[in-house]
């Protein structure tokens, strides 16, 4: 999974407001374990991505993918319609290192 977890997990918690002690919280676990997650220092299994992808209302795919998106509508994060310059404009979504 490279970097994409941590770089995915921590844009989608920021995405949805919330802090590190939040997530830890709505996943029940340790701001501790949050933080390792997000700076790269270990992967959660299958479980655990479940539950941090419920957590933040996206698809466990969404925090694993090696090729995300290039254009989008929505927020992957939340759903909510992005808004472009022009009618009819999409957002460019960041592009993950290692993809």
């Amino acid at each position: 999974m490279d970097r994409i977890f941590c770089t995915r997990l921590k844009a989608a918690r920021i995405a949805q407001g919330l802090t590190v002690r939040d997530l830890a919280r709505r996943v029940g676990t340790d701001m501790r374990v949050v933080t390792l997650y997000e700076n790269g220092g270990t992967t959660p299994g299958i479980e655990g991505i479940r539950a941090f992808a419920e957590a933040l209302g996206v698809s466990a795919a969404y925090l694993v993918d090696r090729v995300p998106p290039r254009r989008a509508t929505v927020c992957p994060c939340c759903g909510a319609e992005l808004e472009g310059k022009e009618r009819g404009a999409t957002h460019d979504l960041p592009r993950i290192s290692g993809t």
